[in-house]
C-alpha cells in the first residue's frame, strides 16, 4: 500500500473559478451562445486590450458592480536616513545584478547586498498598478487583494523604459 503524501507547496492564487465558470454561466444566461472557442478569444482580446491601456496610457479600469478599479499609480522612492543614524532605502531591487554578485562575492551574499534600481529614467518614480477599493461596495474589502501576472509587470516594464507611460501621483498617506 502506497502512502499519499501531503502536498506542502503554498499556493498564491485559491480561487476555484476559471473560464470555465464564466462560460458556463454565459451559455446558461444567454439565448443565443456561441462556442466556447470563440467566448475565450473574444475574453482574451476585451483582457488585454484593458491591460495595455492600464499600462500605456493610464487607463483607469471600473470593475463592474462597484467592485472598485484598476489603475496604474506612481510614487517618490527615495533613500532617507531616520533620527537614529539608520539607513532607510526603500527603492526596488534589482535581483539580476544582486544574485550576479552573490555568486562572484561570497562576502556579499553572507551579509546580504543587495543592489538596487536608482529609477533616473523615471525621476525616482516607482510605477505600480493598484487595486483601489475605496470606491467598492461590498463586505471584507481587507481582505481582497490582486496580484498583478508576468506578462502584465513586464509590458509595464517596456513602456516605462520606452517613456510611453505617466500615472498619477500616489499621494502618500495610502
Amino acid at each position: 500500500m502506497q502512502m499519499r503524501q501531503t502536498e506542502t507547496r503554498a499556493h498564491k492564487i485559491k480561487c476555484h473559478f476559471g473560464v470555465e465558470h464564466y462560460f458556463s454561466s454565459y451559455r446558461k444566461l444567454s439565448n443565443n451562445p456561441q462556442s466556447s472557442k470563440i467566448y475565450r478569444a473574444v475574453l482574451k482580446d476585451y483582457l488585454d486590450a484593458n491591460r495595455k491601456a492600464i499600462y500605456t496610457s493610464g487607463y483607469i479600469f471600473k470593475l463592474p458592480q462597484r467592485l472598485g478599479r484598476i489603475e496604474m499609480r506612481k510614487s517618490k522612492k527615495e533613500v532617507k536616513i531616520d533620527k537614529n543614524g539608520k539607513v532607510i532605502n526603500k527603492l526596488p531591487i534589482n535581483w539580476q545584478a544582486t544574485k550576479k554578485l552573490w555568486a562572484e562575492n561570497e562576502q556579499a551574499k553572507e551579509r546580504k547586498i543587495k543592489i538596487r534600481y536608482t529609477n533616473e529614467h523615471t525621476g525616482g518614480y516607482v510605477f505600480r498598478p493598484r487595486y483601489i477599493k475605496n470606491t467598492a461596495n461590498f463586505k471584507n474589502k481587507s481582505l481582497y487583494k490582486m496580484s498583478i501576472n508576468r506578462e502584465m509587470r513586464r509590458n509595464t516594464k517596456a513602456a516605462i523604459m520606452n517613456k510611453r507611460m505617466d500615472a498619477f501621483l500616489l499621494s502618500p498617506n495610502k
